[in-house]
């Protein structure tokens, strides 16, 4: 459940924090020009950022689901299943 909450946290902040940083700075009219660059960067720290863990973390469940599919398919194999020739 925790897992989902931070995959919807990191799509929240691609999809509209970052973005909307962005367009405040590009399009801020009253800000110093200062201000305006500072949003715009911000902006594009904050979704590269989330992008990067979002991705992340869907790489480590899919690693974590192929493990745990791999785990249940291994047979033990014991000394006295081998036949000797």
């Amino acid at each position: 459940m925790a897992e989902l909450n931070l995959n919807l946290v990191n799509l929240f902040h691609v999809l509209l924090v970052g973005p909307l940083l962005m367009y405040v700075g590009y399009l801020g009219q009253k800000t110093p020009e200062w201000l305006s660059q500072v949003l715009l960067v911000t902006g594009a720290l904050v979704m590269a950022t989330h992008v990067v863990r979002y991705w992340n973390r869907r790489s480590t469940e899919s690693v974590e689901v192929v493990n745990d599919v791999d785990m249940s398919s291994n047979v033990e194999v014991s000394s006295n299943d081998v036949s000797e020739s």
